[in-house]
Protein backbone atom coordinates (compact mmCIF):
# COMPACT_ATOMS: atom_id res chain seq x y z
CA UNK A 1 0.00 0.00 0.00
CA UNK A 2 1.32 3.43 -0.99
CA UNK A 3 -0.12 6.88 -0.34
CA UNK A 4 1.21 10.26 -1.42
CA UNK A 5 0.24 13.78 -0.44
CA UNK A 6 1.47 17.28 -1.20
CA UNK A 7 2.49 19.26 1.89
CA UNK A 8 1.45 22.91 1.69
CA UNK A 9 2.90 24.07 5.02
CA UNK A 10 6.31 22.49 4.42
CA UNK A 11 6.38 23.78 0.85
CA UNK A 12 5.68 27.33 2.00
CA UNK A 13 8.20 27.11 4.84
CA UNK A 14 11.09 25.71 2.78
CA UNK A 15 10.02 27.51 -0.43
CA UNK A 16 10.16 24.36 -2.53
CA UNK A 17 7.42 21.94 -3.52
CA UNK A 18 7.33 19.07 -1.00
CA UNK A 19 5.23 15.91 -0.78
CA UNK A 20 5.26 12.78 1.34
CA UNK A 21 4.86 9.11 0.55
CA UNK A 22 3.73 6.57 3.13
CA UNK A 23 4.36 2.92 2.38
CA UNK A 24 4.18 -0.42 4.13
CA UNK A 25 5.50 -2.82 1.54
CA UNK A 26 5.59 -1.07 -1.84
CA UNK A 27 7.80 -2.63 -4.48
CA UNK A 28 10.73 -0.81 -6.06
CA UNK A 29 8.71 -0.25 -9.23
CA UNK A 30 5.70 1.10 -7.32
CA UNK A 31 7.78 3.56 -5.35
CA UNK A 32 9.74 4.68 -8.40
CA UNK A 33 6.46 5.25 -10.27
CA UNK A 34 5.11 7.34 -7.42
CA UNK A 35 8.34 9.38 -7.34
CA UNK A 36 8.17 9.91 -11.11
CA UNK A 37 4.57 11.11 -10.87
CA UNK A 38 5.40 13.58 -8.12
CA UNK A 39 8.35 14.88 -10.12
CA UNK A 40 6.02 15.49 -13.07
CA UNK A 41 3.88 17.54 -10.69
CA UNK A 42 6.83 19.78 -9.80
CA UNK A 43 7.81 18.22 -6.49
CA UNK A 44 11.43 18.78 -5.46
CA UNK A 45 11.57 16.97 -2.12
CA UNK A 46 9.69 13.86 -0.97
CA UNK A 47 9.53 12.65 2.60
CA UNK A 48 9.26 8.86 2.53
CA UNK A 49 7.80 7.13 5.59
CA UNK A 50 8.17 3.36 5.52
CA UNK A 51 7.25 0.65 8.00
CA UNK A 52 10.34 -1.26 6.83
CA UNK A 53 13.91 -0.22 6.17
CA UNK A 54 14.56 0.60 2.51
CA UNK A 55 17.65 -0.31 0.50
CA UNK A 56 18.11 3.16 -0.96
CA UNK A 57 20.55 1.85 -3.58
CA UNK A 58 17.59 0.29 -5.41
CA UNK A 59 15.90 3.63 -6.06
CA UNK A 60 17.70 5.38 -8.84
CA UNK A 61 14.97 7.26 -10.68
CA UNK A 62 16.34 10.18 -12.71
CA UNK A 63 19.38 11.14 -10.65
CA UNK A 64 17.41 11.46 -7.44
CA UNK A 65 19.27 11.65 -4.15
CA UNK A 66 18.05 9.56 -1.25
CA UNK A 67 19.12 10.58 2.25
CA UNK A 68 18.51 8.28 5.18
CA UNK A 69 17.45 10.67 7.97
CA UNK A 70 16.98 7.91 10.53
CA UNK A 71 14.03 5.98 11.93
CA UNK A 72 11.64 7.40 14.47
CA UNK A 73 9.92 5.49 17.24
CA UNK A 74 6.53 6.09 18.85
CA UNK A 75 6.48 5.12 22.52
CA UNK A 76 3.26 4.37 24.37
CA UNK A 77 2.32 4.09 28.02
CA UNK A 78 -0.87 3.38 29.93
CA UNK A 79 -1.03 5.94 32.69
CA UNK A 80 -0.99 4.98 36.33
CA UNK A 81 -2.78 7.12 38.88
CA UNK A 82 -0.77 10.30 38.59
CA UNK A 83 1.11 11.98 41.45
CA UNK A 84 0.52 15.61 42.32
CA UNK A 85 2.58 18.25 40.54
CA UNK A 86 6.08 18.78 41.84
CA UNK A 87 6.22 22.18 43.62
CA UNK A 88 8.70 23.48 41.03
CA UNK A 89 6.38 22.64 38.12
CA UNK A 90 4.48 25.57 36.57
CA UNK A 91 2.26 26.20 33.58
CA UNK A 92 3.98 28.63 31.21
CA UNK A 93 1.45 31.45 30.86
CA UNK A 94 3.51 34.21 29.24
CA UNK A 95 2.39 35.42 25.83
CA UNK A 96 5.91 35.73 24.44
CA UNK A 97 8.42 32.89 24.22
CA UNK A 98 11.40 33.38 26.50
CA UNK A 99 14.96 32.97 25.28
CA UNK A 100 15.30 29.93 27.54
CA UNK A 101 12.29 28.22 25.94
CA UNK A 102 13.74 28.87 22.49
CA UNK A 103 17.01 27.32 23.66
CA UNK A 104 15.27 24.28 25.15
CA UNK A 105 13.28 23.75 21.96
CA UNK A 106 16.52 23.67 19.97
CA UNK A 107 18.08 21.27 22.47
CA UNK A 108 15.10 18.96 22.02
CA UNK A 109 15.68 18.81 18.26
CA UNK A 110 19.37 17.94 18.01
CA UNK A 111 18.50 14.60 16.34
CA UNK A 112 15.82 16.08 14.09
CA UNK A 113 15.76 14.89 10.48
CA UNK A 114 15.61 18.54 9.48
CA UNK A 115 19.01 19.02 11.08
CA UNK A 116 20.45 15.76 9.71
CA UNK A 117 19.61 16.47 6.05
CA UNK A 118 22.62 18.40 4.65
CA UNK A 119 20.66 19.58 1.61
CA UNK A 120 18.27 21.65 3.71
CA UNK A 121 19.31 25.20 4.68
CA UNK A 122 21.62 25.12 7.70
CA UNK A 123 19.22 27.20 9.80
CA UNK A 124 16.09 25.30 8.75
CA UNK A 125 15.78 23.17 11.84
CA UNK A 126 16.34 26.17 14.12
CA UNK A 127 13.57 28.16 12.42
CA UNK A 128 11.28 25.14 12.49
CA UNK A 129 11.73 24.50 16.20
CA UNK A 130 11.35 28.18 17.00
CA UNK A 131 7.98 28.14 15.24
CA UNK A 132 7.10 24.91 17.04
CA UNK A 133 7.64 26.39 20.50
CA UNK A 134 5.95 29.68 19.53
CA UNK A 135 2.85 27.84 18.35
CA UNK A 136 2.93 25.71 21.49
CA UNK A 137 3.07 28.76 23.76
CA UNK A 138 0.21 30.44 21.92
CA UNK A 139 -1.69 27.14 22.25
CA UNK A 140 -2.35 26.74 18.52
CA UNK A 141 -0.63 23.32 18.37
CA UNK A 142 -0.39 22.48 22.08
CA UNK A 143 -2.90 22.54 24.89
CA UNK A 144 -0.38 23.11 27.67
CA UNK A 145 3.27 24.06 28.17
CA UNK A 146 4.77 22.99 31.49
CA UNK A 147 8.09 24.21 32.85
CA UNK A 148 10.30 23.16 35.76
CA UNK A 149 11.74 26.10 37.67
CA UNK A 150 15.10 25.99 39.40
CA UNK A 151 16.23 29.09 41.35
CA UNK A 152 13.93 31.30 39.28
CA UNK A 153 15.17 29.89 35.97
CA UNK A 154 13.46 27.54 33.52
CA UNK A 155 15.40 24.28 33.77
CA UNK A 156 13.15 22.11 31.61
CA UNK A 157 9.91 22.13 29.67
CA UNK A 158 7.36 19.86 28.01
CA UNK A 159 4.53 20.63 25.57
CA UNK A 160 1.32 18.62 25.82
CA UNK A 161 -1.70 18.12 23.59
CA UNK A 162 -4.65 15.80 23.23
CA UNK A 163 -4.70 13.74 20.04
CA UNK A 164 -7.80 11.60 19.85
CA UNK A 165 -7.89 9.29 22.83
CA UNK A 166 -4.18 9.74 23.55
CA UNK A 167 -2.18 12.36 25.34
CA UNK A 168 0.77 13.51 23.26
CA UNK A 169 4.14 14.80 24.39
CA UNK A 170 5.46 17.16 21.73
CA UNK A 171 8.69 18.84 22.81
CA UNK A 172 10.47 17.84 26.00
CA UNK A 173 13.90 19.00 27.11
CA UNK A 174 16.01 19.59 30.20
CA UNK A 175 18.70 22.22 29.96
CA UNK A 176 22.12 20.63 29.77
CA UNK A 177 23.29 22.54 32.85
CA UNK A 178 20.52 20.97 34.98
CA UNK A 179 20.65 17.37 33.82
CA UNK A 180 21.08 14.54 36.30
CA UNK A 181 18.58 16.01 38.80
CA UNK A 182 15.52 13.93 37.74
CA UNK A 183 13.91 16.99 36.16
CA UNK A 184 12.89 14.92 33.13
CA UNK A 185 11.16 12.50 35.49
CA UNK A 186 9.28 15.37 37.14
CA UNK A 187 8.22 16.68 33.72
CA UNK A 188 6.87 13.25 32.79
CA UNK A 189 4.95 13.10 36.06
CA UNK A 190 3.47 16.51 35.23
CA UNK A 191 2.37 15.15 31.85
CA UNK A 192 0.78 12.14 33.56
CA UNK A 193 -1.07 14.40 36.00
CA UNK A 194 -2.28 16.78 33.28
CA UNK A 195 -3.68 14.03 31.08
CA UNK A 196 -4.99 11.91 33.93
CA UNK A 197 -7.04 14.88 35.18
CA UNK A 198 -8.56 15.10 31.68
CA UNK A 199 -9.60 11.45 31.84
CA UNK A 200 -6.91 10.36 29.36
CA UNK A 201 -5.25 7.09 30.30
CA UNK A 202 -2.83 6.56 27.40
CA UNK A 203 0.12 8.69 26.42
CA UNK A 204 2.47 8.72 23.45
CA UNK A 205 5.74 10.38 22.55
CA UNK A 206 7.91 10.22 19.43
CA UNK A 207 11.67 10.41 19.25
CA UNK A 208 14.45 9.39 16.88
CA UNK A 209 15.62 5.81 17.27
CA UNK A 210 19.23 6.97 17.11
CA UNK A 211 18.62 9.31 20.06
CA UNK A 212 19.76 6.63 22.47
CA UNK A 213 19.57 8.84 25.53
CA UNK A 214 15.91 9.68 24.90
CA UNK A 215 15.04 6.05 24.13
CA UNK A 216 16.69 4.85 27.34
CA UNK A 217 14.87 7.59 29.27
CA UNK A 218 11.42 6.55 28.04
CA UNK A 219 12.10 2.85 28.44
CA UNK A 220 13.36 3.43 32.00
CA UNK A 221 10.03 5.16 32.64
CA UNK A 222 8.10 2.10 31.41
CA UNK A 223 7.17 3.32 27.94
CA UNK A 224 6.83 0.56 25.35
CA UNK A 225 7.62 0.73 21.63
CA UNK A 226 4.35 1.12 19.75
CA UNK A 227 5.60 1.79 16.21
CA UNK A 228 8.84 2.32 14.30
CA UNK A 229 8.98 4.20 10.97
CA UNK A 230 11.97 4.58 8.67
CA UNK A 231 12.35 8.04 7.17
CA UNK A 232 14.08 9.12 3.99
CA UNK A 233 14.34 12.41 2.10
CA UNK A 234 14.25 12.02 -1.67
CA UNK A 235 15.53 15.05 -3.57
CA UNK A 236 14.59 15.37 -7.25
CA UNK A 237 16.52 17.29 -9.86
Amino acid sequence: MLQSKKLSWDSDFFRINIAKIETENASVDELNQAIAQLKNEGIKLIYIFSSKAIDISEYTYDSQQFIDVGPKVLYHKELPKAPDYHPQIESFKAVEVSDKLYDLALQSGVYSRFKLDPKLPRDAYEKLYRIWIENSVNRSIADEVVVFMESGEIAGMVTLSKKGDWGDIGLIAVDETFRGKKIGHHLLNAAYKYFYDLGITEIGVETQLNNLGACRFYEANEFLVHKVEYLYHCWLK
